[in-house]
């Protein structure tokens, strides 16, 4: 077992000695062997616990339990108490989810805090077989097949080579004391009738059940390196991000005519297999159909596929006179106060020209709404703001984050298409003020 655990740490590249290492210990049998095991190697490490108080009096015996394995190993302990009950209740989540959120977000603000280098939790091979099993019931693709993630940004699973009954046989053998969860023998959790029920089905059809996913993990774990490696060499061919958006090629899909494969690149922003067919089938259309997921819109549009996070909120700044330099999470404005005639106005339609003189400040700079118009530079009647988006072919994603610039509750200037003839430089302008606009990367 350490031998395996070393080989393991190294072929995956999980950590070296000299890192710091937070190993996270329930008192359970697996998270008790990880940290053995790591300290029997004289990697340099500290426990992180949580107490989640779903079990009242056991919760707190576990916390005592590791605090003081943390002692007898002279190591530096951390741990918290969530209310993990009233989490869930706010959020509409279950218990198992609010308790998910709830560890990841604190075991990554302690190991920033305090100086580590990853995180190690101790999911186990079995744990990543009944993941599948589990993906598989309720609909998943490729990634979901092949199980738990040996490393996930600092998280690291040092244990995933290794099944519950190695752990369990290791710990008997060394006199490792453990806590047990007697939660985890409730069948009413989906993880645990998979463990205790569904499991040793396959076993009775099988009984080298347990050798046999193994070896399938690894082959396609094998196929998933191929395709994101396959997909990472072509990306240039099809994907291109602009400012927040990116920006997909409809060509390149419907030239590879598969649907799987655009799954595979647009499953990490929510959308779903289903959706991802439909999307599929209207490669072809002119449609300008639109796609939510949770947090995203996917617009259909003519050659491109645009993905863009949702947002629908409206923003709204002041921009004061002495500003030179505005900036946001999106985007930013760059002012320059210039005497007329000193220099070349340039064509480009980020950048925007005002006759200081017919400003009034403080500027507003907001969201476009409805009902919004404006008098178009050259031209002398109103036009609405929905019509020069038509007329401008904008796609209907990027519409909702579309910036006007409000002089007195006047728009001067469609940030970053078109200025307000209202506010133009005329021969009698004196000082101008030069306004550029730039998307930034999210």
């Amino acid at each position: 077992m350490v031998d395996r655990f070393l080989q393991f740490i190294q072929k995956e590249g999980l950590c070296h000695k000299g890192d710091q290492v937070l190993v996270t210990v329930s008192g359970g049998v697996d998270s008790v062997v990880m940290l053995d095991l790591f300290m029997i190697n004289g990697f340099r490490a500290g426990v992180a616990h949580c107490n989640f108080g779903l079990r009242g009096k056991e919760s707190d015996g576990d916390e005592a339990f590791v605090r003081l394995l943390a002692e007898q190993w002279g190591i530096p302990f951390f741990t918290k108490k969530f209310a993990t009950d009233k989490y869930a209740r706010e959020h509409g989540v279950s218990i198992q989810m609010a308790a998910r959120k709830l560890r990841y977000t604190w075991f990554e603000d302690t190991r920033k805090t305090n100086g580590y280098n990853c995180v190690a939790t101790a999911h186990n091979l079995n744990d990543s077989v009944e993941t599948v099993v589990f993906n598989f019931i309720k609909g998943t693709g490729l990634k979901g097949m092949t199980g738990i993630p040996v490393k996930a940004g600092h998280v690291i699973r040092p244990l995933l080579f290794a099944s519950r009954e190695e752990i369990e046989s290791y710990a008997g053998e060394n006199s490792l004391k453990f806590r047990t969860d007697r939660s985890n023998e409730e069948i009413k959790y989906h993880r645990n009738y998979i463990r205790h029920k569904i499991l040793p089905e396959f076993e009775k059809i099988n009984p080298g059940f347990g050798g046999t996913i193994r070896n399938t993990l690894s082959r396609l774990k094998g196929i998933q390196r191929f395709v994101d490696t396959w997909l990472e060499t072509r990306k240039t061919l099809y994907a291109e991000t602009r400012g927040q958006d990116i920006y997909l090629m409809k060509d390149f899909f419907i030239n590879v005519n598969e649907p799987a494969i655009l799954y595979e690149v647009i499953g990490s922003y929510g959308f779903n297999y289903e959706q991802c067919v439909t999307i599929f089938n209207k490669l072809g259309c002119m449609s300008g159909s639109i796609f939510y997921s949770d947090g995203y819109i996917l617009n259909n549009d003519r050659t491109h596929l645009i993905i863009s996070r949702n947002e629908d909120h409206i923003e709204k700044y002041e921009i004061h006179e002495k500003d030179s330099l505005f900036v946001t999470r999106n985007f930013q404005l760059q002012l320059e106060y210039i005497n007329a005639g000193k220099e070349k106005i340039d064509p480009d339609h980020r950048v925007g020209y005002f006759d200081l003189n017919k400003l009034t400040f403080p500027l507003v700079l907001r969201t476009w709404q409805e009902g919004d118009w404006f008098v178009p530079l050259g031209m002398k009647g109103k036009k609405k703001l929905s019509d020069f988006m038509i007329d401008k072919k904008i796609p209907l994603n990027l519409k909702k984050r579309l910036m006007v610039l409000l002089s007195g509750g006047a728009i001067a200037w469609i940030a970053g298409y078109r200025s307000d003839d209202r506010f133009k430089i005329q021969d009698s302008t004196r000082k101008i003020l030069k306004i550029t606009y730039l998307e930034l990367d999210d």
